[in-house]
């Protein structure tokens, strides 16, 4: 089974990156305790600010100095061994893309994922790869996935929770999703083999 990885929101804490930059350069802003929406634009004081925030003035902060989530790369580790995984990331320009290759190499993914296609803002989305599966935060892309044939599997967040059916938990419900998942492919396909 070829699974595709998303990286911020999965395995890369780019929510608590922002808000560690954020917090040194506004400290007398309030932030809310939680993310309660994907969408950062409607919770940092700055609004749309905060995007050329990330994605301009501060990148290496937010994109190469971002830690990853408890348990992420023994996750990634196993789900390479179990399957043929791919990394699929939303970048937006060139110097996000060069800090998240870096991330990636210095966390280890690469030698676990070697295969990375990133997507940016045009019609190239997540949904045009082709993978199986899309293990995802972002709900939009889990649905776009599924309405062309990809099953998407999203790691519960607290910006997603109640907005769309499949969200686990944690990494190894994730994994025995897959497992699960998996069985259910070798079953149709030894159905279709011998009708």
């Amino acid at each position: 089974m070829l699974i595709g990885l998303d990286v911020d929101g999965v395995i890369r804490n780019f929510v608590e990156a922002v808000r560690t930059q954020y917090e040194k350069v506004y400290p007398d802003h309030d932030l809310p305790d939680e993310v309660p929406e994907w969408n950062i634009s409607k919770i940092y004081p700055i609004g749309e600010g905060i995007f050329d925030f990330c994605f301009k003035d501060y990148p290496k902060e937010v994109f190469y100095e971002a830690g990853a989530y408890d348990g992420a790369m023994d996750f990634v580790n196993e789900l390479s061994a179990k399957h043929e995984a791919v990394i699929i990331t939303s970048q937006v320009n060139a110097e996000c893309k060069f800090w998240t290759m870096k991330w990636l190499h210095e966390h280890g993914v690469l030698d676990m994922v070697p295969h990375v296609v990133m997507v940016g803002k045009g019609a190239f989305r997540k949904r045009n790869v082709k993978v199986d599966v899309l293990i995802d935060d972002r709900v939009k892309n889990l649905e776009e996935a599924e309405g062309v044939g990809i099953y998407g599997v999203g790691i519960k967040r607290t910006w997603n929770v109640g907005r769309f059916g499949n969200l686990y938990d944690g990494y190894d419900e994730i994994l025995n999703e897959l497992d699960r998942f998996s069985k259910v492919l070798e079953k149709a396909k030894e159905r279709k083999t011998y009708k």
